[in-house]
């Protein structure tokens, strides 16, 4: 259990981090093509030469302006005319801190039907992160009013640590493609051991490990959780000896499945509670389970309670 109790502890410290970070998870595009030497159009227009996500920004963003690279590898960014979107800054390859700030935009940009919350000033930063021998743009938003609500914590609120929710259960993987499957858990402490099926959401992201969106009644609670759910990464056993893990099953062998571990003490909140150029996917609904688990991630500081009116 010592093993769990770090794991969590682990979590919590790393989580802020990489949210935070300007690598992190509000990255909102990532264009990891080569900034060559010359001059580049971005904005989400298909005319631009780096287009963005037209999807995940709003329309606002054409054209966002453009970049020129010298032969000296330095990077001059000039706004669009009448644009007025971003602060730009650089992350040197050899730190991990900023370095030298280039010309700053700041973004004003009101679209109250674009964003989920009521957020009048959007700031967002373009990133330069210099590799060897090229430069790699970031499109990040880092200064919206959930981001920085989130500074102000030492840790993202979280539920005290507890054993009780670390379970046992197996997985059956789709027979017919094998990238995501079933999960079917018992709670020990329910005298009716009733069995509880979690759909997985997509496929398996790497061997031995598969990813659950949940819902559960502590789902937009007072003091409870995000309204749109949260995710497990849980843990296959045995996942290359397929024979092995079945002798350990919490179903007594009289199931095809491979043992899961479910450490809800791990469950986080998906990007979308941080900020809105992240797209919001529910749960199945098959995957609201019918009792409170008091593990993982609370609602972020910044939410408070949610208004459905």
């Amino acid at each position: 259990m010592e093993k769990f109790q770090k794991l969590y502890e682990q979590f919590r410290k790393e989580r802020k981090e990489e949210i935070l970070t300007p690598n992190g998870l509000l990255i909102v595009a990532d264009m990891s093509d080569r900034l060559t030497i010359g001059k580049h159009t971005f904005g989400t227009h298909s005319s631009n030469s780096i287009v963005l996500d037209s999807e995940r920004l709003p329309s606002a963003l054409d054209f966002m302006g453009t970049l020129i690279v010298d032969k000296m590898w330095r990077v001059t960014y000039h706004a669009h005319p009448g644009n007025k979107h971003i602060d730009a800054w650089h992350e040197d390859h050899h730190h991990s801190t900023p370095g030298n700030k280039f010309r700053a935009n700041t973004v004003k940009l009101k679209h109250p039907d674009v964003f989920v919350y009521p957020a009048p000033n959007i700031h967002f930063k373009l990133a330069f992160v210099s590799k060897p021998d090229h430069y790699v743009l970031l499109f990040w938003d880092d200064q919206n009013p959930r981001v920085l609500a989130l500074n102000k914590e030492r840790y993202l609120p979280c539920y005290p640590f507890d054993k009780s929710w670390i379970l046992n259960g197996h997985f059956k993987p789709d027979p017919g493609y094998g990238t995501g499957g079933v999960v079917e858990f018992r709670l020990p402490w329910d005298a009716t051991r009733k069995i509880h099926t979690l759909f997985t959401t997509g496929p398996i992201v790497r061997p031995g490990l598969v990813v659950i969106g949940f819902m559960d009644h502590t789902t937009s609670a007072p003091g409870g959780t995000f309204y749109g759910g949260r995710v497990l990464v849980a843990k296959v056993a045995g996942f290359e000896d397929r024979r092995k893990s079945k002798a350990d099953c919490t179903c007594e062998g009289k199931c095809n499945g491979i043992r899961v571990e479910l450490d809800f003490n791990v469950a986080f909140n998906p990007m979308c509670a941080f900020t809105p150029f992240w797209p919001m996917v529910l749960p199945y609904k098959t995957n609201i389970l019918p009792f409170e688990v008091k593990a993982g991630e609370k609602n972020p500081p910044h939410l408070g309670e949610p208004n459905w009116e």
